[in-house]
């Protein structure tokens, strides 16, 4: 690893937090980090020490979120890999923390740090706003690249250019400072905290909270959206959680055109429904698996009830392919010709069915 550093239980060493920084900007889609993450795993490639970590890094880049896979023990991270890889999805799981660890990996001396809150302001304000940032910029000195880079980008964006596409030609502490002034403005600098809570009513609702469907849309329309004036990202984000509702939870239809950022709170709104739909149909299938496994064992008594389970779910498209594949296989099919061509939770619990259907066998 580098520098032979141990794990520390409170803290990465610098040089290893700033790569968990740089893979996190990465996932969010900040084209120069995934890039320079790129780069570095292209560089690591054949580094005995880090093609485990590599491995990981990969399959983040990709993707993957689910800590349990990517800490899989057939991956043989080290302790240290495990700490960067939990950071890692720390970071993604928290745009506060991602905002703090950039702003620690960027020295509070050094001046283009100074210039991230009026630049965010300017960005997102009016005349006055980015009048004051112009004459602010007039004053930095210019003997320094990292300031010129920074004013250099400022200047171009306050003209309308997108700051997420100014990270191209900055680097070092520039490009850090840069980072956060584009995770602020692609968020309208609202609160992490407050788009947090927006994301997990909206899963919620759509699970156990069902029950305040209604309230929750009652309040996105009459709380939340009148405090957006002026901010039209998250004024598309919160109107696309609404038509995600008012969709019941079903985004296929939706034309939704968000910024970067939003993209991906958007992204695990709609991940979080998933797995709660996920889960539901998983919990019906299971009731399903022992009745079915009895039935199709002989036992008469079991396949009247479950005959009627099935028909209380043939209709439902979630349940359709576990369930011809069922009847298939009460017809006389062969159990594991009959689940073949099933995927996802059905094909899971076809597995479990085979499974209980062999231990029934057996036992007999």
């Amino acid at each position: 690893m580098l520098d032979d550093t141990g794990p520390d239980d409170q803290a990465l060493d610098a040089q290893l937090k700033q790569l968990a920084v740089i893979m996190a900007l990465a996932c969010t889609g900040l084209a120069q980090m995934r890039a320079a993450a790129v780069q570095w795993l292209d560089a690591n490639a054949d580094a005995a020490d880090w093609q485990a970590l590599a491995a990981a890094l990969h399959a983040l880049l990709a993707g993957e979120r689910d800590a349990a896979v990517l800490l899989d023990a057939e991956r043989d991270l080290d302790a240290t890999d495990q700490a960067i890889i939990s950071l890692i999805l720390e970071l993604l799981d928290d745009p506060a923390a991602l905002e703090a660890a950039i702003d620690e990996l960027l020295p509070e001396e050094h001046p283009v740090a100074e210039l991230i809150v009026p630049t965010v302001q300017a960005l997102l304000g009016g005349t006055t706003e980015r009048l004051a940032l112009v004459n602010r910029l007039q004053t930095m000195p210019t003997d320094n690249p990292e300031i010129n880079a920074f004013v250099g980008a400022a200047q171009q964006a306050l003209f309308g250019a997108e700051p997420r596409a100014l990270l191209d030609q900055l680097s070092g502490p520039s490009a850090q400072a840069w980072a956060q002034v584009v995770l602020f403005f692609e968020t309208d600098a609202l609160n992490p905290d407050m788009l947090e809570e927006a994301v997990l009513n909206t899963i919620a609702v759509h699970g156990s909270a069902a029950a305040q469907r209604d309230e929750w849309l009652a309040g996105l329309r009459d709380s939340w959206l009148p405090q957006l004036q002026g901010r039209p990202r998250a004024t598309a984000f919160f109107n696309a959680l609404i038509a995600l509702i008012e969709a019941d939870g079903d985004a296929s239809g939706l034309a939704v055109d968000l910024s970067p950022a939003f993209t991906g709170l958007w992204q695990q709104a709609l991940a979080g429904i998933a797995e709660l739909r996920r889960t539901a149909v998983l919990e019906t299938l299971a009731a399903l698996v022992s009745p079915l496994a009895l039935a199709l064992h002989g036992d008469a008594a079991a396949q009247q009830a479950v005959s009627a389970q099935l028909s209380q779910v043939a209709d439902d498209p979630q349940f359709q392919p576990f369930v011809a594949a069922a009847q298939r296989a009460l017809a006389g099919e062969p159990v594991q010709a009959a689940g073949a061509r099933l995927s996802g939770a059905a094909a899971d619990a076809w597995a479990v069915l085979l499974t209980t259907l062999q231990a029934y066998r057996q036992s007999s």
